[in-house]
């Protein structure tokens, strides 16, 4: 059971890559700081760190962590994201909907 909460506890990102309105290049800032409504942006090898809707970027995810689905899952503008998932390859902007303990991992 330890084990298993403890990979757990590795799959939340300690940073994030936060998109301010108007600008083309974030910055990096605590996960903790992401807000409802926040864009992000998430690259290759990167833990996705909140659930949101992707608004541009295309990329493969891993979800097996999550859904025990092994096969990755390609993710464009208008999919879902959930936290705890692995970017593969690519990028993605994402629309921050739920953080923390209203989150995929929060709720784990």
């Amino acid at each position: 059971m330890r084990e298993g909460l403890e990979s757990l506890f590795a799959l939340e990102p300690t940073k994030v890559k936060i998109l301010l309105p108007g600008q083309n290049v974030g910055r990096y800032v605590a996960a903790d700081q992401l807000a409802k409504g926040d864009w992000f942006q998430v690259e290759g090898g990167e833990i996705v760190p909140a659930d949101g809707k992707v608004m541009e970027g295309k990329a493969t995810v891993d979800e097996s962590s999550l859904t025990g689905e092994a096969l990755p899952v390609a993710k464009a503008p208008g999919d879902d994201l959930r936290s705890g998932a692995k970017l593969i390859q690519g990028f993605l902007k994402v629309k921050t909907e739920k953080v923390g303990e209203d989150s995929t991992l929060g709720n784990s």
